[in-house]
């Protein structure tokens, strides 16, 4: 048999197979003294499941016709690549080999000598990933077949790919392609990635802090359902099986792609244009659109569900995530240390809890906007790392500890182990006991059994389908499934059920031997008892208290809420600190840490801004987090009320906050604030970028209205945030198109902004995108050429098809700009590049 490669971007090598043979050999194993040998990986002759992890794979081996005599025969990995320049190892994968292997056991082997009967009887194997060598393309990884032992000559090869999720920083730039093109295929071309935002929205629309469980009649309202997939245990694994459907989606696109994670404790290089895309902004802290360059396959990444238009985020997103004081989110130095980060670490219910808070909800309140609010936080490109980081975070600390018990035996891999029973107050919210099934994926909608407090309660509505089948044989699952989060939890098959085609390139098959554990309790004082007795010395410099606070969750104090709650009592400690203790003391603890700063507001509000403003900082927390009803109730009224006074100096804060929740009144509470003759250029364009997020009546008359303004006094920033709400409005079409022609008064970037606005609603801005890109490449007007470039792919895409004659006009034009660029233009003639890929089929 021959395999051979077709090259794809990024060079991703996908196999073409001649199925009259199952491993390729080379020239000289055609002659007659050397056997014709068949390989299966999985046991199967189709190709498509030869992709490993780290757990163990069955395989088996035959000669392909029966000969005389029994052949030996030994399998070894081909030659290592070179190890490029700033890398520690190859870059591609490399296998081991066992004979057989015992339950939690992996494959160990370098090398593996194999006996093959004469008859052409089957002899298995096993074959794993080599930790920690992964793949970095598609069948990149040779096994080679030698007769007698590894010196004896090859008589067959077999190409496999081990396929592992990679940090974000670690992605050769080809893998970083073809995961960004396989996003934008399912995306624009199979039009399936909405479906995800709007499973996410489903299942977490019942944290909404105005959403009742009972009306004032005492009736259940039918609109309320507990959150499906955070707020409970099921949290990991609801999310787990998220991820793994939106993977196997990519990977039915590309089978060498898998999610990357995004370790956000430590500095990245992913939100850049090319990556993730940016929007780092020259001045202001406020939220507005993400800029990808229109080299990259996510230019123009909008999304209609909900109408949300093009990405925000907020501009923390540039190196790291940092809480407002410059302190790191929790991270492995902090889980996987020999000093727990808190009392019984090794209990999953701490560390789901843990988990849940920080790093993911303040990651997703750092990140602001789409993040900010789980209705619509998967509809951002980098939810998706966000995410795997959390997942990556759990498979770490069932490493770490061991905990891959699917049956219950204990409650130290899952708590909850038994299933949903109604009023039964030893079970949880239905689906998150350990043997509940999970919406979507189980096929309930509404109420499903009579509880008491509506805990049996689901969406009102399910148009989603079961777990599909593994299209590829040996993973989870078999069969169209109603996945449990008992299913979720041995994700490698250690205890014998299928694994799920996932590994992470950090952590190893198997459970670590166990680290000696310092407890928490056990720490010397001394260091904890010096930063509480710092931070709350009203003497010493507001930094150095600053600096304190900061630490003592690090430093293992064992009183540390106590300290912070001293210090928001404290009204001659200054703002910022007293602000930064109220921060930190709801982080730990969304619901007690809430309440507490809720009642210093209460008993001295004259001194309240610094809590105020706390408790505007981390709504997000509150919203997100397992917080008690009435807590949340009153943190949400607390906002409604500081947003309705549109003198508060915290007011758009707050509205912002609001808008992040999806609060219905927000939208009016912005349009209210944006209409106040004095508000401050930077005031004014986070207003507008929040206006995204929210349902508003009326607002384009007032939003011409201020983007004329901001035009007439070159308040580039509202003006930006302006047109990009504005996009899909027709009674602002002609005057975007206006912007896109350059004018010596207007921002570059506004003309830009503009082109970006019309893309994905009219054809009629070609001709001026063609103008731009024949015209002459000077400094002025580089930025717009290559924008240009970007937003003509996408409105072929999004408009095709077109005549033929049209197209090969377009093509001839685009490959004359693209050979006359200079040779320093190579972002320029990526864009076109793509452009001209997507015009290859824009007429069909």
């Amino acid at each position: 048999m021959t395999i051979s490669r077709r090259e794809l971007v990024g060079g991703l090598a996908f196999a073409t197979v001649d199925f009259a043979a199952i491993v390729s050999s080379p020239a000289s194993a055609q002659q007659e003294t050397n056997p014709k040998i068949e390989i299966e990986i999985n046991n199967t002759l189709t190709l498509d499941d030869d992709y490993l992890t780290w757990a163990p794979t069955p395989a088996r081996i035959k000669l392909a016709a029966p000969g005389p005599s029994a052949v030996t025969v030994t399998l070894t990995n081909d030659p290592d690549q070179a190890i490029p320049a700033g890398r520690s190892q190859p870059l591609d994968g490399r296998v081991a080999f066992a004979e057989k292997v015992a339950a939690g056991q992996t494959a160990q082997l370098s090398s593996l000598t194999l006996t093959l009967p004469p008859d052409g009887s089957w002899v298995p194997f096993v074959v794993a990933g080599a930790f920690p060598r992964a793949s970095s393309a598609d069948k990149d990884t040779g096994i080679e077949i030698h007769l007698g032992d590894a010196t004896g000559p090859i008589i067959a090869t077999h190409a496999v790919m081990v396929r592992i999720r990679k940090n974000i920083e670690s992605l050769t730039s080809a893998e970083r392609e073809a995961f960004l093109k396989a996003m934008r295929d399912l995306h624009m071309g199979a039009k399936g990635f909405e479906y995800f935002p709007q499973m996410h929205d489903l299942a977490a629309q019942g944290k909404s802090p105005y959403q009742e469980v009972k009306l004032p009649d005492g009736s259940f309202n039918p609109k309320f359902w507990p959150d499906q997939a955070h707020q409970g245990a099921a949290f990991l694994a609801w999310h787990r099986t998220f991820l793994l459907l939106f993977e196997r989606r990519l990977q039915a696109i590309n089978p060498a792609v898998t999610i990357p994670y995004w370790r956000q404790n430590v500095a990245t290089t992913a939100f850049d244009r090319l990556f993730l895309g940016t929007n780092q902004r020259p001045v202001g802290t406020f939220q507005t659109e993400v800029i990808f360059s229109p080299a990259n396959w996510l230019y123009g990444w909008s999304i209609s569900y909900k109408n949300l238009k093009t990405v925000i985020r907020s501009p923390k997103d540039t190196s790291w995530l940092k809480r407002g004081n410059g302190t790191p989110l929790i991270g492995d130095n902090d889980l996987f240390g020999t000093t727990p980060p808190y009392p019984d670490a090794e209990k999953y219910i701490n560390f789901s809890r843990a988990i849940e808070n920080d790093p993911h909800n303040v990651g997703h309140a750092l990140l602001g906007a789409w993040h900010a609010s789980c209705l619509i936080s998967p509809s951002d490109p980098s939810f998706w790392p966000f995410h795997a980081e959390d997942d990556r975070l759990w498979a770490k600390w069932q490493w770490f500890y061991g905990r891959f018990d699917t049956e219950g035996k204990t409650e130290d891999s899952y708590h909850f182990t038994k299933t949903f029973v109604p009023n039964d107050a030893s079970t949880t919210t239905l689906g998150h006991n350990l043997k509940d099934t999970m919406w979507p994926w189980d096929g309930t909608k509404g109420r499903v059994f009579e509880d008491d407090n509506s805990r049996a309660n689901h969406p009102d509505q399910n148009p989603f389908s079961p777990f599909p089948k593994a299209t590829a044989g040996g993973i989870w699952p078999s069969a169209d499934a109603k996945p449990r989060p008992a299913d979720m939890i041995d994700y490698l098959g250690l205890g014998g059920t299928l694994p799920h085609g996932v590994a992470y390139d950090d952590v190893p098959y198997g459970v670590m031997p166990q680290p000696p554990v310092t407890s928490i309790a056990a720490l010397p004082p001394s260091f904890a008892s010096v930063l509480a007795e710092t931070a709350l010395d009203n003497q010493a410099p507001a930094s150095r208290r600053i600096v304190a606070l900061s630490s003592l969750r690090a430093a293992g104090h064992a009183q540390s809420q106590s300290v912070l709650q001293s210090v928001v009592y404290d009204v001659a400690s200054p703002p910022n600190v007293r602000q930064l203790a109220a921060t930190n003391l709801i982080g730990a603890d969304p619901t007690g840490g809430a309440e507490h700063v809720l009642g210093e507001i209460q008993r001295n509000p004259q001194q309240a801004l610094p809590l105020r403003a706390a408790l505007i900082e981390t709504a997000a927390l509150v919203h997100h987090g397992q917080v008690s009803g009435h807590v949340a109730h009153q943190v949400h009224h607390l906002l409604t009320q500081i947003a309705g006074n549109v003198a508060d100096g915290q007011a758009v804060s707050a509205a912002v906050s609001l808008a992040e929740m999806g609060d219905p009144k927000a939208g009016t509470y912005l349009v209210n604030l944006l209409r106040t003759p004095s508000r401050a250029s930077g005031e004014r364009a986070r207003v507008v970028a929040a206006l995204s997020l929210t349902s508003f009546a009326g607002t384009p008359v007032t939003l011409r209205e201020v983007l004329e303004q901001a035009i007439r006094e070159n308040d580039t920033e509202t003006a930006l945030a302006a047109v990009r709400v504005l996009a899909g409005d027709p009674d602002t079409r002609a005057m975007r198109l206006k912007l896109v022609d350059e004018d010596p008064n207007v921002d570059p970037l506004v003309n830009q902004a503009a082109i970006r606005s019309l893309m994905l609603e009219t054809t009629d801005v070609l001709p001026k995108l063609l103008a731009y890109l024949e015209g002459s490449l000077n400094p002025a007007q580089r930025n717009s050429k290559l924008e240009s470039a970007g937003a003509f792919r996408v409105i072929i895409q999004a408009f095709k098809p077109f005549p033929r004659a049209d197209v090969d006009g377009w093509k001839a034009k685009l490959r004359a700009v693209r050979d006359g660029a200079p040779g320093t233009a190579t972002e320029l003639k990526e864009a076109l590049d793509k452009t001209l890929d997507i015009l290859e089929t824009a007429s069909t």
